[in-house]
């Protein structure tokens, strides 16, 4: 008997103890399958009816936002369900700041040194400014441009992240208070 005959042979010999051995039905798990698919596609068509109601209201409200590479419908929705009205906000840096996306600042006499970022506020906002950044500096070359400065000057993924969300922050604060579509002269 060759040496290959024999590795077929205890293959099929392992192959027959292994089925007898586990104890999972494939009839259950194939349920277990269509139950999960099935409930998938309920998700969908609830997202795909919010989607009908979503769409005519950022049409009515806010189409500028849409100008931003990298946000969409859903995206803008969430931006703007949690902002409200734009006017609230002074500044951008207070929207950054109800994001939770400020550093802490730790100073003693004359040193100061930046900490990790709050996280009070609303996290939806702080959620949907970093997938509005990680979108825009994926579609958005100006952007990815900031967010490769970011990079190179030596700052961790997270953190040149961070940056680029607030970035995508005053952008839309900017947006939502002057109604102009998004251009470069407005990311500067």
């Amino acid at each position: 008997m060759s040496k290959g005959a024999f590795s077929l042979i205890k293959f099929n010999e392992l192959r027959n103890i292994a089925k007898n051995s586990i104890g999972v039905s494939f009839q259950e798990t194939e349920e277990i399958i269509t139950q999960l698919i099935k409930e998938l596609r309920n998700i969908q068509e609830r997202n795909d009816k919010l989607d009908e109601f979503l769409i005519p209201l950022i049409d009515e409200t806010s189409p500028n936002l849409l100008t931003v590479p990298g946000i969409g419908y859903r995206l803008a929705g969430l931006l703007i369900s949690e902002i409200g009205d734009a006017s609230q906000f002074p500044s951008a840096d207070k929207i950054i700041k109800f994001a939770g996306l400020d550093v802490r600042v730790y100073q003693s006499g004359t040193i100061e040194k930046h900490g990790a970022i709050r996280k009070r506020g609303s996290p939806l906002l702080r959620y949907a400014s970093f997938q509005a950044a990680e979108k825009a500096r994926i579609h958005c070359p100006e952007i990815a441009e900031f967010y490769s400065r970011k990079r190179s000057e030596g700052k961790h993924p997270i953190c040149a992240l961070t940056h680029t969300a607030r970035k995508i922050l005053r952008i839309v604060w900017a947006l939502l208070k002057t109604g102009q579509n998004y251009s470069q002269s407005i990311s500067d």
